[in-house]
């Protein structure tokens, strides 16, 4: 089971928004649903330069 969800809050990489898709099974609980985001760049350097933004927005802390 899965199903298309709207894009509006989601993490828009070099001016790409992602088509969001919800997967589960029917005979799980509502609350354990997964979400697949899939970007579709126009080129190889569109791609690279998504990736790094995405890096970008996702720093980890430095531990001390």
């Amino acid at each position: 089971m899965f199903a298309v969800k709207a894009v509006k809050d989601a993490l828009v990489l070099n001016k790409v928004k992602p088509v969001i898709y919800t997967v589960g099974s029917p005979t799980e609980q509502v609350d354990r649903l997964e979400e697949l985001y899939i970007y579709l760049f126009n080129s190889e350097d569109s791609r690279t330069q998504g990736r790094k933004e995405f890096n970008n927005y996702w720093i980890l802390p430095k531990w001390k």
